[in-house]
């Protein structure tokens, strides 16, 4: 219907149906994940320190602000209910023309179109609407192989550790530098193959929303049992970094998992702890100590 302030005030509040905020914000969330795209490939980074944190502070910006600039157009543009019956909007009596093409008992199968009732939305308001299948199939593949080259190669550092049995066959590189995670690669396509063959977007979103937000949770949570043990070899260079923003920002993760969806949070929840319980019990040889060392070592060292 073009830009109108009336329909952007109108579509600004909330209109749940069949949904709340956070069924919505787990759908969501998977499209801000590539937050840990830098500290992934870290190794591969020339200057890590400095870059992880610029990157990523711009990157939630731009994204920012692109999210919410396209939130904003769109809700000016669209009404969240339309029968398809373009004929009913004239210049003359074009408030009772919104009306009435927002009367979903005018046709035949009720209102297909409109914010609410369809997903092509963005294409319907585009100049082109190959221009968007482009943008999608490209933010797809983007965001698909940042997940596909990072997740690999922390895998390998994980296995390289021997923290876990049998999962010591993808610690093995290759390629020219001989560090390629080629064997973490294919493990990965595949369990992606997996999770594709569900074919139900809403059903996926919300597990990997789940999986995502314990990932934050423990990083959190390592960053402020590190400060809380004082651990020497725990230094962040970060200017605005604090222990009780970190302790704060592990907590809402943990919070969120269980407000979208409880039982499948509980399950993640018992798996880590499991995961945790067995490397405690079984102590591996590595060379890097815990937290718990450090807070040992700090405290035999002040008394």
């Amino acid at each position: 219907i073009g830009f109108d302030g009336a329909t952007h005030k109108t579509n600004f509040g909330p209109d749940f149906r069949g949904e709340s905020f956070f069924t919505v914000f787990a759908i969501f969330f998977p499209a801000a994940t590539g937050i840990l795209a830098g500290a992934n490939i870290s190794g591969d980074l020339k200057n890590p320190q400095k870059a992880i944190p610029k990157g990523t502070l711009i990157a939630i910006v731009i994204s920012s602000i692109l999210y919410i600039a396209m939130a904003w157009t769109i809700g000016s543009v669209m009404i969240r209910d339309a029968n398809g019956n373009t004929t009913l909007l004239t210049n003359d009596h074009f408030n009772m023309g919104l009306n009435l093409i927002s009367n979903c008992s005018l046709a035949a199968k009720g209102c297909e179109f409109g914010l609410i009732n369809t997903f092509r939305n963005m294409e319907v308001v585009s100049g082109q609407k190959y221009i968007i299948t482009a943008g999608i199939f490209s933010a797809t593949l983007s965001s698909a192989l940042a997940s596909l080259v990072g997740a690999p190669k922390v895998f390998q550092a994980v296995t390289k550790d021997q923290l876990f049995p049998y999962i010591h066959f993808f610690a093995k590189g290759s390629g020219r530098s001989g560090t390629e995670p080629h064997r973490g690669y294919v493990l990965t396509f595949v369990i992606a193959i997996g999770f594709i063959l569900i074919a139900e977007l809403n059903a996926i979103a919300p597990i990997i929303s789940n999986f995502f937000l314990m990932s934050y949770a423990l990083i959190n949570f390592a960053c402020f049992n590190a400060s809380l043990s004082k651990s020497p070899g725990w230094r962040p260079a970060f200017k605005y970094y604090n222990m009780w923003m970190a302790l704060f920002g592990s907590a809402l993760c943990l919070a969120v998992m269980f407000i979208i969806n409880w039982w499948t949070a509980l399950i993640t929840f018992v798996i880590v702890v499991m995961l945790y319980k067995y490397i405690d019990f079984k102590k591996p040889k590595v060379n890097w100590g815990s937290s718990g060392q450090a807070l040992t070592y700090t405290t035999a060292l002040r008394y």
